[in-house]
């Protein structure tokens, strides 16, 4: 498939050729060379030039096209300016990639690309190549093969097209123009994306558009027909308890806007209902689930006496425990391929969905039961910000979700019995399914089933299954022979069929003929038997590994060996191509070169991972072949990905921010392709923190630097999806190694967000030690934008101490003159707006707070910050309310709810719920402020932020006081000072003793 490429040099006969990408964060690129062509407003300046195809545009028309009716007075001249600093990036970037010759050579390049004409300016279309115009190739060709009823050369041609998008189209170029084209542009690619879809579905392709279409659906939830695609998508791949789901949000979309489901949705959905029924109970269903090995063979007895308990209706009605299988046998027996394949057999037994986690217990990581417990409740819809923070509050939340539905979940290859506790459910009807190299036997169980070794009868089946044809008897006798040798593991005979399978491709191999390379591979690599043996690998699947190994070719050996590497359960091709510093399309054939090799699993779409055994092998095989400093390389590049890929995230979430360019220059990365808006950042932040902290754990110590840079990359999706608990300790790890190595300014990096992550948590004492380490480290290395954040961090831990006014101010204007100085309106609006809720907490209201008030409203729209602008509403409600303007002060807070959206930011929306009930109390509507404080209290315990808590509580005690209800205040003032305690607020505490002591009479 074609990918996007640079087409930028010179033409053939000398001229100068630029490329510039439209589709996503503008860029300029020369000779793989790139830069971000300045100041948003003189990207604005450059896509109408470019969009003008090469036509002069009037000074006046590019003047109403980037300011519309708000032109400033000196328009015609900021014109000229941005015109010449174009010209000097185009000067620039061309002398970095030099080679110009002929008339190139004769005149600076940045006037030959920007040219000036009589009243205006253009770029002569000679010069500049647009990916819009490979689109408009790729999706020309798509409508000829639509019209020839080609699917595979339609979605070829699709996803050729799209790949050209690296987020939204003209991303962050403001202009009434830049608007209206970037509609247009949107609405060409969901063109492409349905016709692209479309054309899989119709091939049965339905994994492969699961994925995009589930995303897509988010970003755009009242686009009828890719709800409809999805639909029919999940319903015909076999997943149609996620299709009732995702009718059922489809109809909520459609529902927000007021309008009925269409033909297109109505045909989806009766489609759906046709042949499983309607779905009465209007239950949720939970995430996405494995695909089951499709040469499943024997395991007759097991199959059907499990799916007899576990499927039974009447045993699902009776149960009064959870119903706990137990799988258990040695690494490659198929105890994980039996539990997928159970649970595809029980799909319809329930109903509620089916969930699934590798615990990692064989490796040398088990994964953590508080990342797992998180993970579930994800999938089961509960939002980023009420997931406490706390493994047992985390547990109890997961039994509470659980204890209505009837799911599924297949927890496999656990380590232990004490693993396992925080995330089984306490009632049933969730059934659950566990597999485990271990006996477990402390673990309450209704059945225990130990795996055995295929039979000769099994193991023939297998390899008849994959070999696609029937054995003579000879072949049978040397088949049997393989069976033997394979020790009846299926995990073995899968990679022996995919051996033949492979050889046989090119010419007959007879089964003898591995019989005998197979004795031979186990005489020539003896001590990587032997230690591979040691690592628990039963010797006839080393024998089979090697000798798949050995017949896999230069590229995909080394592509076997370093993917090993990285202590991440899934792989994506774009994570390969990093990581082997190889093309995409390169990679993505070496990958399904692996998995038909039986060397890689494929569970999802473009998601491959190895079988832990796999792993081992092939890291014994990398520790043999490979240098350190290859395995170094391999871990370095694959952080720069990630840091690249962060960085997207960070520029949506922070505009304006410097630290993505900084960043990006240092390390000579470019942004990456993909979707950049907040819905498709929040979706890959679920899906990709856990692995991202567990490579951080992993490089701390050998890539230390690196690591830090990643870890700062992700401190505004950490921060957006409350993930401190998370963080926490990698903080640590990195600048407990940094400091140890004697690295500065890693170790600014990561004390700042060991403190970010400290202060969220409340424990502001160690917050405020890990703050100053960050600010002095900073200012040695004179790193200005994490000076200027960890001020920020300083001033917000100082709210634990008594009257900290003067010394929080002291921190915000550091922070704010070190932020000035980076260029840095970003850290400038959070840090103001912070230092305005300083002094409200104080309860100061003077003009200086007022001012900033307004003025940081006003620099979080310029940023085009939703996020900033939604806090600057809740502080300027407060600033309304105690001008004892309560009337707007709600509508201020209210708007605050509205720029957040349902599932932003929830430690956010808590606290504007208690501002709203106290609004709602001031001006009596106590009823209303009663359901308000309820509201919060319930979200702040969810996300387990208990200052947000203990307010809310506060909040809750004075709307009864108010309803003259002084029992149920002085409960909830009593809860809300056993919070502050613990927190050691003391002057809260001070505060509440005194509303409980003048209401004692009371009782």
């Amino acid at each position: 498939m074609n990918r996007p490429h640079d087409n930028s040099s010179t033409t053939a006969d000398g001229r100068l050729r630029l490329r510039f990408t439209l589709l996503g964060p503008m860029q300029v690129t020369h000779r793989g060379r790139s830069f971000v062509p300045g100041s948003p407003q003189q990207q604005a300046l450059l896509a109408v030039l470019l969009l003008h195809r090469g036509q002069t545009v009037p000074v006046q028309e590019i003047v109403t096209a980037i300011w519309g009716e708000t032109a400033p007075t000196r328009a015609v001249g900021i014109i000229r300016t941005y015109a010449s600093r174009l010209r000097t990036i185009v000067d620039q970037l061309v002398a970095a990639g030099s080679g110009l010759q002929g008339t190139a050579a004769s005149a600076r390049p940045g006037h030959l690309v920007l040219e000036s004409a009589v009243g205006g300016y253009r770029i002569p279309q000679q010069y500049a190549a647009l990916d819009l115009d490979d689109v408009s190739t790729a999706t020309t060709r798509l409508g000829h093969a639509a019209t020839a009823a080609d699917h595979e050369a339609v979605v070829s041609w699709g996803r050729t097209a799209l790949a050209h998008w690296r987020g939204e189209a003209l991303s962050q170029i403001p202009g009434p123009y830049a608007a209206a084209q970037r509609g247009s542009l949107q609405e060409q690619r969901l063109a492409l994306v349905v016709r692209t879809a479309q054309a899989a579905v119709a091939l049965g392709r339905y994994q492969d558009v699961i994925d995009q279409l589930t995303l897509e659906t988010t970003a755009h939830p009242h686009q009828e027909v890719l709800h409809a695609l999805l639909i029919t998508a999940l319903h015909r791949g076999g997943h149609t308890a996620d299709a009732h789901r995702a009718l059922h949000r489809a109809e909520k979309s459609l529902d927000e806007l007021g309008t009925l489901p269409g033909p297109v949705l109505n045909d989806a959905a009766a489609e759906i209902r046709n042949t499983t029924g309607p779905d009465p109970e209007q239950r949720h269903t939970a995430g996405p689930f494995p695909d089951t090995i499709k040469d499943f063979t024997g395991r007759e007895q097991e199959v059907d006496a499990l799916t007899a308990l576990l499927g039974s209706p009447q045993d699902c009605a009776t149960a009064t425990a959870v119903r706990v299988v137990v799988l258990t046998g040695m690494g490659g027996i198929g105890k994980t391929t039996l539990a997928l394949h159970l649970v595809h057999q029980l799909t319809a037994a329930f109903p509620d969905g089916r969930l699934y986690a590798d615990l990692r217990g064989a490796g040398t990581s088990p994964a953590d039961p508080a990342h797992v417990a998180a993970s579930f409740l994800r999938q089961l819809d509960v939002p980023d910000e009420q997931i406490p923070a706390e493994l047992a509050e985390r547990s109890a939340l997961l039994r509470s979700v659980l204890s209505s539905r009837r799911i599924l979940l297949v927890l496999d290859n656990a380590a232990d019995s004490e693993q396992l506790r925080h995330l089984l459910p306490s009632t049933p009807p969730t059934a659950v399914i566990v597999t485990s190299r271990h006996p477990l036997t402390s673990l309450a169980a209704l059945v225990r089933a130990p795996i055995a070794e295929f039979s000769e009868i099994e193991g023939l089946q297998l390899l008849h299954r994959n070999l696609g044809t029937t054995l003579t008897p000879n072949e049978r006798q040397a088949a049997t022979e393989l069976v033997r040798q394979c020790g009846g593991l299926p995990l073995a005979l899968r990679i022996a069929a995919a051996h033949l399978t492979r050889l046989n491709a090119v010419g007959a191999t007879p089964i003898a003929d591995l019989l005998l390379q197979l004795a031979k591979e186990r005489k020539a690599s003896p001590d990587i038997s032997t230690s591979v043996a040691a690592s628990g690998i039963d010797t006839a699947v080393s024998s089979v590994l090697s000798l798949g190994y050995h017949k896999l070719d230069p590229h995909q050996q080394r592509a076997f060996r370093l993917l090993a590497v990285p202590e991440t359960s899934l792989i994506q091709p774009a994570e390969a191509a990093a990581t082997l510093d190889r093309p995409l399309d390169e990679i993505t054939r070496t990958l399904d070169d692996l998995v038909d090799a039986g060397m890689l699993q494929t569970p999802a779409f473009e998601r491959y991972r190895f079988h832990d055994l796999v792993r081992i092998f092939a890291r014994h095989r990398s520790a043999a072949e490979d240098t350190a400093a290859d395995r170094h390389e391999a871990l370095r590049r694959l952080l720069q990905h990630h840091i690249s890929t962060a960085l997207m995230a960070y520029r949506v979430i922070r505009p304006g921010h410097t630290l993505p360019s900084t960043l990006l220059a240092t390390h000579a990365l470019a942004l990456p392709t993909g979707a950049n808006t907040l819905d498709s950042i929040s979706a890959w932040g679920r899906l990709e923190v856990g692995s991202l902290l567990t490579l951080l754990a992993q490089t701390a110590r050998t890539h230390t630097s690196l690591a830090a840079d990643l870890l700062l990359a992700l401190d505004p999706v950490l921060e957006h999806g409350h993930r401190w608990k998370e963080a926490e300790p990698v903080a640590l790890a990195l600048a407990e190694a940094a400091s140890k190595a004697s690295l500065p300014a890693a170790e600014a990096r990561a004390r700042y967000m060991l403190a970010g992550a400290r202060a969220q948590k409340d424990a502001f004492g160690e917050a405020t030690t890990d703050a100053l380490l960050a600010i002095a480290l900073a200012d040695r290395v004179e790193d200005l934008a994490v000076l200027a954040m960890a001020y920020n961090v300083r001033a917000f831990a100082l709210q634990g101490q008594e009257n900290p006014l003067d010394a929080m101010a002291d921190a915000v204007h550091r922070g704010l003159d070190a932020a000035r100085q980076d260029g840095n309106p970003s850290t400038e609006a959070m840090l103001l707006g912070n230092w305005i809720q300083h002094r409200l907490i104080e309860g100061i209201c003077d003009t200086s707070v007022i001012d900033d008030t307004h003025k940081n409203i006003s620099l979080t729209r310029e940023l085009a910050d939703r996020h900033g602008e939604a806090q600057a509403y809740y502080r300027y409600g407060q600033v309304l309310r105690l001008q004892d303007n309560v009337k707007d002060a709600l509508h201020a807070h209210q708007r605050t709810l509205e720029l957040l959206g349902p599932n932003d930011q929830q430690f956010l929306q808590a606290a504007t719920l208690v501002r709203i009930g106290m609004c709602q109390r001031d001006l009596g509507h106590l009823r209303d402020a009663l359901t308000t404080a309820e509201r919060s209290v319930d979200l702040g315990r969810r996300i387990g932020y208990q200052h947000l808590e203990a307010a809310a509580e506060d909040s809750w005690g004075d709307t009864l006081r108010a309803l003259h209800d002084i029992v149920g205040a002085r409960e909830h003032w009593t809860n809300a000072r056993t919070l502050y305690r613990a927190l050691t607020l003391d002057v809260r505490v001070t505060e509440l003793n005194k509303k409980i002591s003048a209401t004692a009479s009371y009782t």
